[in-house]
């Protein structure tokens, strides 16, 4: 999405996790990324609607309609 990213963490077993989360933020860029013209997102941007299962772009949306509600509409999710 534009920027790097550092994972740390601890594992007593010295085991490397870089395979995971490099699977998970895969599959989050598919959904969240502006940049991937196919991405949930881009196709959300593009249309009037959109009929998805995503679940991180219905929990996105979620939250950005509540900071709508909650800031009296001071925050416009549909603003860039």
């Amino acid at each position: 999405m534009g920027t790097s990213y550092v994972v740390k963490y601890y594992d007593a077993q010295n085991r490397n996790f870089k395979a995971e989360i490099d699977s998970f933020l895969k599959i989050y860029n598919q959904s969240a990324s502006t940049y991937i013209p196919n991405s949930t997102i881009s196709q959300f941007n593009q249309q009037a609607q959109i009929k998805t299962k995503d679940a991180y772009i219905i929990e996105l949306l979620e939250v950005a309609q509540k900071v709508n509600q909650e800031t009296h509409g001071a925050f416009d999710p549909t603003v860039m």
